[in-house]
C-alpha cells in the first residue's frame, strides 16, 4: 500500500492510499496537474451523484 498527497480542489493537503506506486497511479507522461484534474472532476462527479439520490 503507497501513501500519496495530492491537492483537493479546496486547497487541501490530503493523504490518499494506493495499492500502486505514485508514478502508475499518475500514468507515464502525465504531470501531477493531470492527476489534479482527475480529482477535481472525481469530486464533481460524487457531488452530482450525491445530488440525485437524495
Amino acid at each position: 500500500m503507497f501513501a500519496f498527497r495530492h491537492w483537493e480542489s479546496t486547497g487541501d493537503i490530503v493523504e490518499r492510499h494506493s495499492r500502486e506506486p505514485i508514478a502508475r497511479v499518475y500514468g507515464r507522461g502525465r504531470t501531477a496537474a493531470d492527476a489534479q484534474q482527475d480529482v477535481i472532476l472525481e469530486a464533481e462527479r460524487r457531488l452530482l451523484r450525491r445530488g440525485r439520490s437524495e
